[in-house]
């Protein structure tokens, strides 16, 4: 089978899947497309969503009655048993997206969730099978959700930086510089300033010597803190890395694993 072939049926999978659940929960009529979305990208599974099924998510929320469907999903998503922490800290997850990259409407609709997200704030599962707390992925990232919430500038700045963000920019990209110009120039500006405006980010963004031998202490200050000694999923003594948007320290081991979730969960880099 080809891979069109299997991406064919697992769609087909999910859909059947999703009209069981409507069927079980009394509905007539299967889920619409924006709760189809949204129950996809928060699955109880061990990968994250991707970035194409959080980008649309945030473009459906432009239209206010899918938007209403897609944070009515998001709260049945947050209300789901402990053992299902998976679901929540999906759900969490497209909240954080979408209210950064999707319209002014998900914003209203992310803080009549404000009491559920703040509950989570406290959440706790320990898994029996292991004894690991997996509800600290939970607790971190309700914390940084409320956080942004309860922030009116840092919420409209992290809205204003997406915003401005027309094209996507990769470090290892040659065309990046290209890219730069072009887009002056189909502004109206010369090549001369587009290559002046790319200098000055340039600048910007480097650390001078100084600013990071701060860091690098920063970085050994936390480490000798008794509660960043040991892995903060695992529980393995002397982790080696760190998920720097949850702000934990992690093992090798369980930094491949959040690679595995993608870098819109979590960004993870050797300490």
């Amino acid at each position: 089978m080809t891979v069109s072939g299997y991406e064919e049926k697992d769609s087909l999978r999910a859909w059947l899947r999703d009209y069981v659940s409507a069927m079980a929960q009394g509905r007539l009529t299967p889920f619409s497309h924006p709760e189809r979305l949204t129950r996809s990208a928060t699955r109880n599974e061990p990968w994250g969503p991707h970035g194409g099924m959080l980008k649309e998510l945030a473009q459906t929320s432009h239209v206010h009655k899918d938007c209403q469907l897609i944070f009515a999903t998001l709260r049945e998503r947050l209300e789901c048993p402990p053992d299902r922490w998976r679901n929540i800290y999906k759900a969490l997850t497209v909240i954080e997206f979408v209210v950064t990259r999707g319209s002014e409407y998900s914003v209203q609709c992310a803080r009549r969730l404000g009491v559920e997200v703040r509950h989570l704030t406290e959440f706790v599962y320990i898994d029996p099978s292991t004894s690991r707390d997996e509800g600290i992925n939970v607790r971190h990232k309700a914390k940084a959700v409320v956080a942004m919430m309860t922030d009116e500038g840092r919420l409209k700045e992290a809205r204003a930086v997406q915003a401005k963000k027309f094209w996507a920019v990769s470090s290892n990209d040659p065309s990046f510089y290209g890219r730069i110009e072009g887009d002056f120039n189909r502004q109206g500006e010369t090549g001369s300033h587009a290559q002046a405006t790319v200098n000055e980010r340039n600048q910007k963004s480097e650390i001078s010597a100084e600013v990071a031998a701060k860091n690098r202490r920063a970085l050994a200050m936390l480490l000798k803190r008794d509660e960043n000694r040991l892995c903060a999923d695992c529980g393995i003594s002397n982790p080696t890395w760190a998920s720097f948007n949850m702000g934990v320290f992690i093992c090798m081991r369980c930094s491949g694993i959040h690679r595995g979730l993608g870098v819109h969960i979590s960004k993870v880099r050797s300490t």
